[in-house]
């Protein structure tokens, strides 16, 4: 089932939701989010080992392993994997609850290659919704290009209740620092996360983004010493801001 399809058709039954900083009813959900760039190599067993440690329950990987090896990670787990979408050298997946949606697709860019978009949607709570995407730029696509499709897209078919946690996957950190920059008006780089003037000293091959800010907090992000050095972030959905 597509994603845009989902999101048409919960749309008009979610649309009450976002109030104060808040998104519908209850108190904060908070979640444990992991985003691993899972080297060649990488056992399986060894990725879900850091999960369970970890209690990750929304897992971004970034890995150039076969569909094999995914669903032996989501074996070694409690969680459902989403994917993998994509072909070597990178492969994209999630692990987290079972997704209203998914959906891969390649995102025309003017001018440049296709991204490679992953992206699913959850519904953890009534009128509460979670989407992860995780999205690879190609090495011939310009960032200003890649950001305005990536805002095109995330404006036409991203619902506009739900919380996006996001792993740009980029050719180089210059690129991935000049398109998360360029999509600041919608998402924040997780390496401002807690007070947001003091970036957190993190290098990934992933970059981590939120938003948006009035229904997403980050409260904690560090890198993990690990396997694959995995990012971890802390994130507070629906607490006021």
């Amino acid at each position: 089932m597509r994603l845009r399809s989902v999101g048409w058709m919960l749309a008009a039954a979610a649309f009450t939701a976002c109030a104060g900083g808040r998104i519908g009813g209850g108190g904060p959900l908070e979640y444990r989010a992991l985003v691993f760039a899972a080297p060649a190599g990488a056992s399986a067993d060894s990725v879900a080992s850091v999960v369970r440690r970890s209690a990750g329950d929304l897992v971004l990987i970034v890995s150039p392993a076969d569909s094999a090896w995914f669903s032996g990670v989501a074996r070694g787990t409690t969680l459902h994997l989403s994917g993998p979408s994509g072909q070597p050298p990178l492969r994209l997946g999630f692990l987290a609850g079972k997704p209203v949606g998914d959906t891969t697709l390649m995102l025309p860019v003017a001018g440049g290659r296709p991204l490679l978009v992953h992206d699913a949607l959850y519904q953890p709570q009534k009128q509460r919704y979670v989407d992860l995407m995780l999205v690879r730029v190609d090495s011939a696509t310009s960032a200003s290009a890649a950001a305005r499709a990536l805002l095109t897209y995330v404006a036409s078919d991203v619902m506009q209740n739900a919380a996006v946690v996001l792993g740009l996957v980029a050719p180089s950190t210059a690129i991935g620092d000049s398109v998360a920059t360029a999509i600041r008006p919608l998402f924040v780089d997780a390496r401002q996360c807690g007070d947001g003037k003091t970036p957190a000293p993190i290098i990934s091959p992933v970059h981590v983004l939120f938003g948006p800010e009035t229904m997403i907090r980050c409260d904690e992000v560090r890198l993990l010493t690990a396997v694959g050095s995995p990012v971890f972030a802390h994130f507070t959905i629906g607490a006021k801001q």
